[in-house]
């Protein structure tokens, strides 16, 4: 089946930085350099802006909707102003429900976890510290912890709760690490259990596969300014590096498919290839812009 695409024009003042669908493929929220997050209702190819999220006192780097179990929050977003900030929405008003300036310096990336967790954020600052905050009992409990010298430039929640049955999300970062890392919510301690090294520069995404299908085995992404991407693989207990790919500029963000067999990449100013793993356990370029 060939594929559609449309373009939407979102009436921003300055660059995006972030655009992503909600749960169900009906909303789209977009994250701008002008302080702006603006949501929109996708049908078909036809869309329609119908709010406009504005409390951000400098670029909005990230956004990520929580699961509609969690309603009325509806959305979480980070930027360079330290704030972390939930969005919910009563009444078909849309308005901040909690809002945390626990970082010194920029909060780079956030992610929200899977339903099973709970409702769990977790964000990561360039003052090289991550974030983990925890709804419980409708109030927000926030622990901060120590990850990546010199900054941590992303974070992603395991898509899969059932590796280990603990709360598990990786990070990456300026110290050319990718970091696994444990929530405790009952001692609500973080603990690093992991370090993975193979990247010679700024880490600068890492994204945890979802894999409904094997519980015991995970896959993560992670890219750098080395120009490559590796493709880590948890088995048996232990990780290890499955695949490197080589490209011929920077790459700056990864993102897998709902399924967790295709992987995108965006490196240098404006390319994106998929890629899919082959026969051979080898990762294959399959589609480029």
């Amino acid at each position: 089946m060939a594929s559609r695409t449309f373009q939407i024009d979102t009436e921003h003042d300055d660059m995006i930085h972030d655009a992503v669908l909600d749960y169900y493929g009906t909303l789209l929220a977009t994250a701008s350099s002008d302080r702006k997050i603006k949501i929109f209702r996708v049908d078909g190819n036809k869309h329609e802006q119908i709010h406009t999220l504005e409390l951000h006192d400098g670029p909005v780097w990230c956004v990520r909707w929580i699961h509609p179990n969690f309603t009325p929050h509806r959305l979480v977003s980070c930027g360079y102003d330290r704030k972390v900030v939930v969005w919910g929405e009563q009444s078909g008003e849309w308005k901040p429900f909690y809002e945390s300036e626990l970082h010194a310096s920029s909060v780079n990336s956030v992610d929200v976890a899977p339903q099973e967790y709970g409702l769990l954020i977790v964000a990561g600052s360039s003052d090289g510290n991550l974030s983990v905050y925890a709804h419980i009992n409708n109030e927000w409990i926030c622990k901060i912890k120590q990850a990546h010298q010199g900054g941590v430039n992303g974070v992603s929640w395991c898509k899969s709760a059932s590796i280990d049955q603990t709360r598990t999300f990786v990070t990456c970062g300026c110290d050319n690490t990718v970091c696994i890392w444990n929530f405790d919510l009952e001692t609500e301690e973080i603990t690093k259990t992991q370090a993975l090294k193979g990247h010679n520069d700024w880490v600068r995404d890492v994204a945890w596969a979802p894999s409904p299908a094997q519980a015991s085995v995970a896959l993560i992404a992670s890219c750098a300014e080395d120009n490559t991407v590796i493709i880590w693989t948890f088995r048996r207990g232990a990780w290890s590096k499955a695949d490197q790919l080589i490209f011929s500029k920077r790459v700056w963000s990864v993102s897998w498919s709902i399924m967790g067999n295709i992987l995108a990449v965006a490196a240098g100013e404006e390319d994106v290839k998929l890629y899919k793993e082959g026969h051979d356990g080898k990762w294959h370029e399959v589609s480029s812009n």
